[in-house]
Formats: C-alpha cells, structure tokens, sequence
C-alpha cells in the first residue's frame, strides 16, 4: 500500500490520461458550437438558454411595480430647476406602500440633481403626483408636468 499523500500509476480508470492541447480546443469547440446551435433552436429548446442569457431587454425606461406616468415625471425633470429642494406629495395612504417606492424611485432618477426633502417646510418645491387631497402649502408658481402632475414653487 502506498503512503497517504502519493498515488500509484494505473491505479484508477483515468489516471495519466490528459488531452492534448489539440484535443482540448476541440473539445471546448465542440462544446461552444453545441451551445449556440441550442440557443438558436427553436422553443423548446432554447428556452433555458433564453431565460439565461436574458436576451429580451427590458427597455430604456424604470421597471415599475405599479402604474406610474413615466413621462410626466421627466417633464418635472426637466422644469425644476437643479439647485432646489423639493418634496414629494401623493396619495395619501397609511404606510409606505409599492406605489411610494416607485414613485420616489423614479423622482429621485429624473429630478436630479435637486435634492429631496423629507417634510415639506423644508422643500422649495413641491412636487404634487396625482393627490386627492391639497398640497401641504400653496405657492406663487404652478408648472403642469403631466395629468395631475404639477410642481409649485414656494
């Protein structure tokens, strides 16, 4: 018996066996052809190769969890000045629900580089999204950046 740690030549099946340089790049070949053909076939077999590779983009714009006017928010984008504080006013609902994360999510993208605030006496804007309830203050301008969308400035 040999010592742990040393191996005895012939001992298994595939010992001393390796592939030669040639037979590697053949093989790796053979395998990188065998995957675009499956990722070229047609369904059924290139659905797993499909959902891998994720091929099918999802588009320029945010993925929303609710409906959200995409368009109104870049037009509030593109009004508020950069160097301002806004807040964000909505809905009014108990909690922070999915449709308060979509929404400051994509306020936060578009109305950069001016900064979100957390109450709105300390905002210099505000930015009303489709409330059913007044703006916490009024102001002297009203911009309309979409359907129930507006920005007024203290």
């Amino acid at each position: 018996m040999a010592p742990l740690g040393t191996a005895r030549v012939g001992s298994g099946a595939v010992s001393g066996t390796r592939l030669s340089a040639r037979g590697r790049a053949l093989l790796v070949t053979a395998l990188a052809a065998l995957t675009v053909l499956v990722a070229v076939a047609p369904r059924p077999l290139s659905s797993p190769i499909a959902r891998l590779a994720n091929y099918d983009a999802d588009g320029p714009l945010p993925i929303y969890n609710v409906p959200i006017d995409d368009a109104a928010l870049r037009r509030a984008g593109e009004l508020l000045p950069d160097d301002v504080t806004y807040y964000i006013h909505s809905r009014d609902e108990p909690g922070f629900t999915v449709f308060d994360h979509d929404l400051r999510g994509a306020a936060y993208l578009y109305l950069l580089p001016a900064l979100p605030v957390q109450k709105p006496e300390d905002a210099e804007w505000l930015l009303s999204y489709r409330a059913e309830d007044p703006p916490p203050f009024g102001g002297d301008v009203m911009l309309v950046a979409g359907e129930g969308v507006f920005l007024t400035r203290r």
